[in-house]
């Protein structure tokens, strides 16, 4: 399940729909089904406080009984799409944050955006 994160405040900037609250009963009743649940949270998304990342981890430690598995991962952009359904680079104003170098040592690739993504407004914290 993408949960992504404890913030109403970040839920509602990811577009998500949902509330901490919903996500608790929909978490314990699957639980109660006998469904082990693996849950997506996304850490550092644009605008995120620390004050909201407390709220995550708070959510996933009121969980914790219900939870099989919770799968934390940084927030990544990107331009085109998930999963490299388009290009990304130099001519969609971003650039490797890691020197070229350093690819073997990297599991994945990270890119700084040199303008916020189109069509959506970030939160500053």
């Amino acid at each position: 399940m993408g949960l992504e994160s404890g913030s109403p405040r970040i839920l509602e900037a990811m577009g998500k729909k949902i509330t901490p609250a919903r996500t608790r009963e929909a978490v314990s009743a699957l639980a109660q089904a006998g469904i082990k649940t693996t849950s997506y949270w996304v850490i550092g998304y644009p605008g995120e406080t620390e004050e909201d990342f407390q709220q995550t981890l708070d959510l996933v430690e009121e969980m914790k009984d219900d939870l099989y598995e919770a799968d934390c991962n940084p927030f990544a952009y990107f331009l085109t799409g998930p999963g490299g359904i388009g290009p990304v680079g130099e001519k969609n104003r971003s650039r490797l944050l890691y020197p070229p170098e350093t690819r073997d040592m990297l599991m994945l690739q990270t890119w700084i955006l040199d303008t916020p993504p189109p069509g959506k407004r970030l939160m500053t914290g």
